[in-house]
């Protein structure tokens, strides 16, 4: 009895523990997502009525050419928008805008479809960078330019080039990986040092491609259509217009549909629709071409930038928002935006909700039409994704647990509340009230107030078993919200997971056991060595 009661002791002082480490304000969480991506978004009212919202804000714009975020010419300007959940076929958005002044004569659609084909400009090289990681680019990342180049490996050997660091760029210091923070070219003037800050670069994009050729002895074209297009099913999607008529979409005037890139086609010259560009990010959010850990790895930030909302990958333009847009936990878009002659474009993954959007605009008021269309679809989509799944994720995981045969004293409760994740309501093992019990601990060591304890998702999943870790909400006793500190005490807590043990196994480790349909049949609390079976929603 001695040693069960200091076991019992021993855990009670690890939650708490726990706790006193992870002094966080209610809408802190660690980054990612809340919740388990939902499923069956077409069927949630409050997606059906986001998108009813979108739709009417989209034709209120269109009517009036006008809108909070922004006027443009809709008479002029055509564009189309295209949303897909990774869970589901049908598109979640699908709403399209041709403009009254079309280049008929020039083989221009005379209707905008989700297959109709714009110029993309830079999100080109979102598939250049892609078709490098295919061909297993990570292994070249940080081998310099000059091993594959045999014009820049020249240009260094120059003393007049080593000499000037401001005159010559440094090309046997610059990586693959350094392009992405690298602008010039061998008669230019550098612009920043490698590595010292990210700079918008065509130049870096022109010379990847040709080490991209150089690595697989392939044109760039032969590279990007049999390696990315066709695997993926995207028709529409090519580095040159299209021969057949009524396939894309040519404005009136020089828009600059036939342009012939050349080496540019990397950079900004390739073509396609909103339903090849969702279906690319499906493909991405299925790993269907690069492995999980290779796709996590690179949908990182490479590079911070002079604002806090933005951050650069290779070549991801990384804007942060927040689950209500204004308030909230953090939700990260992973973008790329392009610009050519009278397109413009933008691809947008939330990998929070496994969501892919694709914008494309094409006429004199493309970048106008295209950041209202933008603003609109995410300021209502994103609040009622966060919404959705933590509906479907109360509805697989919220009830009441509690061991099979064992005696009421122990039980725990999950719901959901304003906050973000699973919350644990209540929790008791053998008849003790073991958040109760933590938070007398932390209050005889003054650990602060224990605000609340939320399950989030790992991502980890093995068959029918789910991995979710739990996170203690700590408010320090003399914290005040209204004095701004640099060094923000509530800010530590994505270094509490997995820290303290209790035989072996984290305080903080939750396992769900799912029935045949996904939800919810028991959770196991692993520090416990116990399994509470869900005794009802």
């Amino acid at each position: 009895m001695l040693i069960q009661m200091l076991t019992l002791q021993s855990f009670l002082v690890a939650i708490a523990a726990l706790g006193s480490g992870s002094h966080a304000q209610t809408d802190q969480t660690l980054l990612g997502p809340s919740f388990e991506p939902p499923t069956h978004l077409s069927t949630q009212a409050v997606i059906r009525e986001a998108v009813l919202k979108i739709e009417k804000s989209l034709n209120s714009a269109i009517r009036t050419g006008e809108s909070q975020y922004g006027n443009f010419d809709s008479n002029t300007t055509s564009f189309s928008l295209t949303a897909v959940s990774q869970q589901e076929s049908a598109p979640i958005i699908d709403f399209h805008h041709t403009s009254g002044f079309l280049n008929v004569s020039a083989g221009s659609t005379s209707k905008v479809t989700a297959d109709t084909v714009y110029r993309i400009g830079s999100v080109s090289k979102l598939f250049t960078v892609y078709s490098l990681l295919l061909n297993n680019g990570t292994s070249y990342w940080n081998r310099p330019v000059t091993d594959f180049i045999p014009e820049l490996r020249q240009a260094v050997q120059h003393s007049s080039h080593k000499s000037s660091v401001i005159d010559y760029v440094q090309w046997d210091q610059v990586t693959i990986e350094g392009l992405e923070y690298f602008a010039g070219l061998i008669q230019r003037h550098p612009v920043f040092p490698s590595y010292s800050k990210a700079v918008y670069s065509n130049a870096a994009y022109r010379i990847l491609a040709y080490v991209l050729e150089e690595i697989t002895s392939k044109s760039y074209d032969e590279v990007v259509v049999n390696d990315v297009f066709q695997p993926l099913g995207m028709k529409h999607s090519s580095s040159l217009p299209p021969s057949r008529k009524g396939a894309g979409v040519i404005p009136d005037g020089d828009a600059g549909w036939s342009r012939v890139y050349g080496d540019e086609v990397a950079t900004g010259g390739l073509l396609s629709s909103t339903n090849d560009l969702v279906r690319f990010g499906r493909a991405l959010f299925a790993n269907k071409q690069l492995s999980s850990m290779e796709t996590l790895g690179w949908m990182k930030p490479a590079s911070l930038t002079s604002s806090q909302s933005v951050s650069v990958g290779a070549p991801w333009e990384i804007v942060r928002t927040q689950s209500d847009i204004t308030t909230g936990r953090i939700v990260d878009l992973y973008t790329k935006s392009g610009g050519v002659g009278a397109y413009n474009s933008l691809l947008i993954l939330i990998p929070d909700y496994q969501v892919t959007l694709a914008i494309l605009a094409a006429g004199p008021d493309s970048a106008a039409a295209l950041q209202v269309a933008t603003e609109i679809a995410i300021q209502t989509l994103v609040p009622a994704l966060e919404k959705a799944a933590k509906a479907e994720s109360c509805l697989k995981h919220c009830g009441k647990y509690a061991p099979a045969g064992a005696e009421k004293g122990s039980s725990l409760v999950l719901a959901v509340d304003d906050g973000p994740g699973l919350l644990l309501k209540e929790w008791t093992h053998q008849g003790h009230d073991i958040i109760a019990a933590g938070q007398a601990y932390a209050n005889a060591t003054r650990g602060g107030r224990i605000n609340a304890v939320r399950l989030f998702p790992t991502g980890l999943q093995t068959g029918s078993r789910v991995a979710y870790r739990a996170l203690f909400e700590t408010i320090p006793y003399q914290y005040n919200p209204s004095v701004h500190m640099v060094f923000d005490p509530t800010a530590g807590i994505w270094g509490t997971p997995d820290q303290l043990m209790y035989g072996g196994v984290a305080a903080d480790d939750f396992v769900f056991h799912l029935d045949a349909g996904g939800s919810s049949a028991a959770v196991q609390p692993r520090v416990l060595r116990e399994v509470y079976d869900r005794v009802y929603m």
